[in-house]
């Protein structure tokens, strides 16, 4: 009996260890088939798949309402970039003097991009700018005050 339970014992075990091995070797596989980030000074780059076209667009807008949400960009009147490389959209604007890199997410209507607690949400000329910590400091309303350039 004791020899027989011994077995029962040592076989869950072995499959641990297999099961261990193999998850060590899917997760190595899928890390290795993934691109790198690569980071020069100041600088990232993201490779994108099938050579999509990058678009680039600039505006500038003045921002009123919360002292306290002003405070997180600067001024009242702050300049974004807009990058747009296949279904990749992004905005970048600098909060707390640093620059901010928003990811765009669902939205109901317009665009929204979110970056950390930060909100940026657009529609049309007006965008909108809020603080998912700051619930009682309202929103910045922001209207584009500047054409926008576009890069190709």
């Amino acid at each position: 009996m004791e020899g027989s339970m011994a077995r029962k014992i040592s076989k869950p075990n072995k499959q641990i260890s297999v099961s261990a091995i193999v998850l060590g070797l899917l997760l190595t596989a899928c890390t290795q088939a993934q691109p790198p980030v690569a980071a020069e000074q100041g600088a990232i780059h993201i490779p994108v798949q099938h050579a999509e076209p990058i678009h680039m667009q600039q505006a500038v807008y003045h921002c009123t309402g919360s002292a306290s949400l002003l405070a997180h960009i600067g001024l009242e009147t702050t300049q974004v970039r807009y990058i747009n490389a296949g279904a990749i959209s992004l905005v970048v604007l600098p909060v707390d003097g640093q620059t901010q890199v928003f990811s765009n997410v669902i939205a109901a209507s317009g665009a929204k991009y979110v970056a950390g607690e930060f909100v940026w949400w657009t529609k049309g000329s007006t965008a909108f700018f809020s603080s998912a910590l700051l619930n009682n400091a309202g929103t910045l309303t922001c209207q584009e005050t500047k054409p926008d350039t576009t890069h190709p």
